[in-house]
């Protein structure tokens, strides 16, 4: 195939090409066009712009123009006539002279070629870029360069203007892609290409005012001045007028459906542009991409971090499926592409909200992230640092959040933890022992998790049978209330506040925080064993995770231990026998920390009423806390008091054979004394009925 017969085969399908190019629809040319566009670039090649010196003239005008120090003056060229279908372009814009298409040996495919072939090449680089495959900023050279000859050939086309600026805008957008050091150091070169997409589409915008600015005179002139002779009234009669008009209106409607696909035209730049005219990029001066900083931050300052980490989590995209950080979100307002320049930024906000709210799972998250991201977007040896102090920080911040027993100093500066509470003459006294940093090994750690486990065990045991007694209690409540309503005679009772029924569902309320809390404990425990294990060589990182472990290490045996079991320990010196043998002696009731004595006493109460009176073992419940069995036993005179003045709800209207028998045996009987701290504490006895 020679030059004429591929430019004719050429000229059969090139209004099919155009259409199909200019819907953009994403589907691409069909494979019979696209070997026509290809076995025509190959025979014809690329035009020789050194034969036509008014097209390289051109080329180095559109240069000069993209490459201004600032925004371009649009009268600082040569002025040229320039017409695009009859329609004349106005006098302020770029101008560069057509000459080229005049030329009767320049073939008409090397018109249309240059655009073909980019806006086919760039289509397939956005696809395959969407896709993942390919990022290969060279290509976008090609591209730009067709784009150019495409103006240069038709420099009085918007819609050359605008895919020469839609290149230039993409590859930008392309460039924001790599390490955010290297986009740091390439914001010159970034900031040039934006500014030249600008450029480019203020000059397709000059060029589209003159569909609606344009005059018959002007159009007659250059597109339709033959067709006046045709008629024989030398374009002067109506007719002619008439048929001037319908033809402008065809060309008008024409030129228009062809950028009616582009609605948005002049937003074809990202956010960025407008704010990179002075060669620089700062983060600061974008308005909207630095709105979504704005409500992030202010959500932290505002001391909402858990809002501000559900947000980032939205933008970091961290609980999707996929394994790297690659999937960075990118808000519907920017331009095609993924501005990693922000990812550490929001990485670094990110981690701090983790830390703000405790999110250990969120760090082991993104630190997993992390590792595979192989500085394809940051600095991963210094995000990895960051990540892995936060991670020890929240691990800090978890075990502080479980009110830790408090530490006091003596008057040798040694620090020393409360871990026994006495009775002396009705106030309490605390006794220290224990100091924090005494030297614990691997079998005292296990020792305490076997404690947490046997109370989480008895308690979780507990708080059924509490539940038993909650359901019996309300229905049998219930039917009371109905025989009350029945019988007009008997005034109706209310259930007080500190009733019985109250005050064992706030005990099972506190019950269950503190399953809650030794659940937490305990989870704890076992990740900081574990990060121990990890972090062996890291002389800081194993001091700080260290101290934590003491900090739990002392929590559960004082708060979960009970005196029924015991540690077998095994010091690394001697000096620490007595302390550890003074903080494994601690004799503390599951949950007297965390109820008052009513509640305590209530539940005591209540116990003996419904475990007992069934011929039950009450001594796997007995509360083991001396000064709480004393407040019991306390509390338990003042409810045989008023046991007279206040019916029992339980037994009201419906008495039971147990229940009364054991409110009986309560009432003669005397309660035997507790023994605390080697003392008898005898409460007082109940008066006579």
């Amino acid at each position: 195939m020679d030059e004429q017969a591929a430019n004719l085969v050429f000229s059969l399908v090139e209004a099919e090409l155009l259409d199909t190019l200019r819907s953009r629809k994403g589907t691409g040319l069909r494979s019979d066009l696209k070997a026509i566009v290809d076995k025509t670039s190959s025979v014809l090649g690329d035009i020789d712009t050194t034969k036509y010196p008014r097209l390289s003239m051109n080329i180095d005008s559109i240069d000069d123009y993209l490459d201004g120090p600032s925004m371009p003056s649009f009268t600082q060229l040569e002025h040229a006539f320039c017409v695009n279908n009859g329609i004349t372009v106005p006098t302020t814009c770029l101008s560069v002279t057509k000459g080229v298409s005049k030329d009767p040996s320049v073939l008409s495919a090397h018109l249309t070629l240059p655009f073909v072939r980019a806006v086919t090449q760039h289509d397939l680089l956005l696809s395959r870029m969407r896709s993942g495959l390919s990022r290969a900023v060279e290509e976008y050279d090609n591209i730009i360069e067709d784009y150019k000859l495409n103006v240069a050939l038709n420099p009085d086309s918007s819609e050359a203007w605008h895919h020469l600026g839609q290149a230039h805008s993409d590859l930008a957008d392309e460039l924001l892609l790599v390490p955010a050091s290297e986009i740091l150091s390439n914001r010159y070169d970034i900031a040039i290409l934006q500014r030249s997409a600008v450029s480019c589409a203020v000059q397709a915008k000059q060029l589209l005012p003159s569909l609606v600015t344009s005059n018959l005179t002007s159009a007659d002139s250059h597109g339709t001045s033959n067709d006046g002779d045709g008629d024989g009234d030398d374009g002067n009669g109506d007719d002619s007028l008439q048929k001037r008009i319908q033809k402008l209106h065809i060309r008008i409607y024409s030129f228009t459906a062809c950028l009616l696909y582009r609605i948005a035209l002049f937003a074809l730049l990202s956010t960025l542009t407008k704010h990179l005219y002075s060669s620089s990029l700062d983060v600061d001066m974008v308005t909207r991409r630095i709105a979504v900083f704005e409500t992030i931050y202010s959500l932290a300052n505002q001391g909402k971090p858990d809002l501000a980490k559900q947000t980032l989590q939205t933008v970091l995209q961290t609980r999707s499926s996929n394994k790297l950080l690659s999937s960075f979100y990118k808000p519907d307002f920017e331009a095609p592409g993924k501005h990693y320049l922000y990812l550490e930024k929001y990485l670094g906000l990110y981690i701090e909200t983790l830390v703000a709210t405790s999110d250990i799972e969120g760090v082991q998250i993104i630190l997993r992230k992390l590792k595979r991201c192989s500085g394809m977007f940051f600095d991963s040896s210094e995000m990895q640092l960051r990540i892995k102090s936060a991670e020890t920080s929240t691990l800090n911040k978890m075990v502080h959040d479980l009110n830790c027993p408090r530490f006091v100093i003596d008057n040798l500066g040694k620090e020393h933890i409360v871990l026994q509470k006495a009775l002396d003459e009705g106030s309490v006294v605390e006794e220290y022992s224990v100091t924090r940093h005494c030297r614990l090994n691997r079998t005292q750690f296990n020792c305490a998790r076997d404690f947490a486990r046997d109370n989480i065990a008895f308690c979780i045991s507990f708080r059924e049978h509490i539940d038993n007694i909650i359901t019996t209690a309300e229905k049998e409540n219930i039917e009371s209330r109905k025989a009350v309503a029945d019988d007009a005679a008997t005034p109706e009772t209310k259930d007080q506040v500190d009733t019985p029924l109250a005050v064992i569902k706030r005990t099972r309320q506190v019950l269950n925080q503190y399953l809650d809390t030794a659940t937490r404990a305990m989870a704890l425990f076992n990740v900081l064993l574990d990060k121990k294990k990890k972090h062996f060589d890291d002389a800081g990182t194993l001091s700080k995770l260290n101290d934590n472990l003491a900090d739990l290490y002392i929590l559960i045996l004082s708060t979960y231990g009970q005196e029924r079991l015991s540690i077998l320990l095994h010091p690394h010196q001697s000096d620490d026998t007595a302390e550890l043998a003074s903080m494994c002696s601690r004799v503390m009731a599951l949950v007297s920390s965390h109820l008052s004595p009513k509640d305590t006493g209530g539940l005591f109460w209540q116990h003996v009423l419904f475990d007992e009176a069934n011929n039950e073992s009450s001594q796997q419940y007995k509360l083991l806390d001396p000064l709480l069995e004393f407040n019991v036993n306390k509390l338990l005179d003042s409810v045989r008091d008023a046991r007279a003045l206040q019916p029992n709800p339980f037994v009201l209207n419906k008495p039971r054979s147990d229940v009364a028998q054991v409110l009986a045996q309560a009432t003669t009987q005397p309660t035997t004394a507790t023994s605390v701290e080697g003392e008898l504490y005898s409460p007082q006895q109940p008066p006579a009925n």
